[in-house]
């Protein structure tokens, strides 16, 4: 809009003017991701606020606005059901999608875009944001945020796990059964698929086969075995680890004392635990430091903060143990052995999604193992039932951060009980929940097997 002509002189001031305008940008622009940079670092969130937060603007005492970021009521027990529900393996994101929609999950409206009913895409950018686990993701880097956080590290890794396993995309089960990602091949350890086979007179029979054999990954020579014989092998081996209301009293009764001796043993390890995690931030900070002064190269300084920050996610979990309310505890548990008493006649009349979640709370897996004319199942127990059980842990943690440290000694939760013996250092975190903690009276071995006739072919 200047008057300004052709001659030398105006093109002169033309470029002087236009150098003024670019040094004007580039200092605008340095200037706003210093700013940026600034309050990333200090975990304060840089652009809009995904599904299941709001960017909120309040006025401090003084007077001054700030912005903040807080919880969507609305949307976030949303987030947090997705991704409970994506980790365990069992749905497709569009399934997924169409299950959180029809309970009314919605996406957050706008003046120009109205809300709408959670698709596939939207959930999709939903389970790869790792902003729900409360990092912010700014230039390349995951920094500690001020926001809270929607889900755990663990979960969040399972539901990365899922979606890398399904990268070459998704399908239905074509043949849905309650004992799926349960039962296993005993020979190979491949799942079992479920395939139907016609008899002369047209009627079908369902059977489990061999994954590994069936896709010829392996030299499985396992025979199919009838799907209802699984079943009621898996029906028998419900009512031997069933146990009587009066010792479900008397082993709970147990456990009570020896959680109290335990809460008052966690005073002392705490200050141990939150000494060391002001370490590992003091630690985190400094790498801050050195990136931003481009005193570390950025592979090296993810490598480090993701290891700082696994360590920091191991503790944090350690401190939740010690501020668990002991009185919760005991209740949950209380409710969870209450669950376990009579808990074959319960599978027995149970429907098929009760008895899913039985399984998938009992059991890691159960290996079913194929022989001539006859058919056996061996129960591999979840914890901490492969404690009460007697079942022997097949190895160790690899390190002090381990996610599930082992608090308990590795020996019949039940035996000792029996003999008297006290108990020391009883993990409260993973085990005390109606999902996870059962008990037995007159077990058999853990290693129970139930001969029976399977397919000859």
């Amino acid at each position: 809009m200047e008057s300004i002509d052709e001659s030398p002189s105006g093109m002169l001031l033309h470029g002087i003017m236009a150098s003024i305008a670019e040094l004007y940008s580039r200092n605008l622009a340095t200037e706003v991701l210093k700013g940026m940079t600034t309050k990333a670092k200090s975990g304060g969130t840089v652009s809009k606020a995904p599904v299941g937060y709001i960017n909120m603007r309040k006025i401090d005492e003084q007077g001054r606005e700030y912005r903040t970021v807080e919880l969507d009521k609305e949307r976030a027990p949303f987030i947090r059901q997705a991704f409970e529900l994506y980790a365990t393996g069992d749905w497709t994101v569009n399934d997924l999608a169409d299950h959180l929609a029809l309970h009314g999950f919605t996406t957050r409206g706008t003046p120009s875009l109205p809300s709408k009913p959670m698709d596939k895409r939207a959930l999709s950018t939903v389970l790869n944001n790792p902003y729900y686990t409360g990092q912010i993701r700014f230039q390349g880097a995951y920094l500690p945020g001020k926001h809270e956080a929607l889900v755990d590290r663990e979960t969040w890794q399972r539901v990365q796990d899922v979606l890398a396993s399904h990268l070459n995309g998704e399908r239905t089960r074509d043949h849905p059964h309650f004992l799926k990602s349960t039962v296993f091949c005993g020979a190979c350890g491949e799942r079992l698929l479920i395939q139907y086979s016609r008899s002369g007179s047209g009627v079908r029979y369902p059977y489990y086969s061999c994954a590994g054999r069936h896709g010829r990954r392996n030299d499985c020579k396992q025979r199919s075995v009838l799907i209802e014989e699984v079943e009621r092998q898996i029906e028998a081996l419900y009512h031997a680890i069933s146990f009587a209301p009066a010792f479900r009293k008397q082993l709970e009764k147990w456990l009570h004392v020896e959680i109290q001796k335990t809460a008052d043993e966690f005073a002392s390890e705490r200050q141990k635990l939150s000494r060391e995690k002001d370490k590992l931030e003091r630690k985190q900070r400094k790498l801050l430091e050195a990136h931003y002064a481009d005193a570390i190269p950025l592979s090296l300084f993810k490598e480090e903060q993701n290891t700082i920050a696994d360590s920091i996610a191991a503790i944090d979990r350690q401190l939740d143990l010690h501020d668990t309310k002991f009185s919760e505890v005991k209740e949950r548990l209380s409710k969870a052995l209450i669950i376990m008493e009579g808990c074959g006649e319960a599978y027995q009349v149970a429907p098929e999604h009760i008895k899913r979640a039985y399984n998938q709370a009992l059991f890691d897996k159960i290996y079913v193992v194929v022989g001539d004319g006859t058919c056996e199942i061996i129960p591999q127990f979840a914890e901490p039932y492969g404690l009460i059980f007697g079942q022997e842990r097949k190895e160790e943690p690899e390190q002090e951060t381990d996610p599930a440290p082992v608090i308990f000694q590795w020996t019949s939760l039940l035996l000792r009980f029996r003999n008297g013996e006290t108990v020391t250092h009883i993990q409260v975190g993973n085990g005390f929940s109606k999902n996870q903690v059962v008990d037995v009276e007159e077990l058999e071995s853990p290693t129970l097997r139930t001969s029976s006739e399977c397919s000859t072919n």
